[in-house]
């Protein structure tokens, strides 16, 4: 069982990301050299030279696709995650307890759903003044079985 999340990242989260790689390289012409002088020899800086001429364009969109095979992934994704997820995904919500209010849902369960799924980098518990707004990053999530 194939399981494929396809999370799209908002201009922030791309922004950050770019703060972090320069702080981490410096310039995207050192992290090049670096990477054709090592010849490829750390995967971790191939991998953000990837990701930094993929994310430096001007109002680039930047969607990631993690693939899971296993079901495991099926006790952290319920039933109840995948409706707080759909309902912040589509809904402007302010807060968790304005989530657990309009899914008729106790606080504390929907807290610890939120917890689960940011874990796994799917939503986002950004601070709104005393509130925790929560956030979506999945655009889609599709399951996939084969033999």
């Amino acid at each position: 069982m194939l399981v494929e999340i396809e999370k799209k990242h908002r201009p922030k989260d791309i922004q950050n990301e770019l703060d972090n790689l320069k702080s981490k390289h410096g310039t995207a012409e050192k992290l090049h050299q670096k990477v054709m002088r090592d010849k490829c020899g750390n995967p971790s800086s191939v991998d953000d030279h990837m990701i930094w001429k993929a994310i430096a364009t001007q109002n680039c969109e930047f969607v990631e696709k993690i693939t899971v095979d296993s079901s495991n992934i099926f006790g952290d994704l319920t039933p109840k995650r995948l409706e707080l997820l759909e309902h912040i995904r589509t809904q402007d919500v302010r807060s968790i307890k304005d989530l657990a209010h309009e899914l008729e849902r106790n606080y504390k369960n929907v807290y610890d759903d939120l917890k689960a799924l940011e874990d796994w980098g799917l939503v986002s518990l950004p601070r709104r003044g005393k509130d925790k707004k929560p956030i979506s990053h999945v655009e889609s999530l599709t399951v996939t079985f084969h033999r």
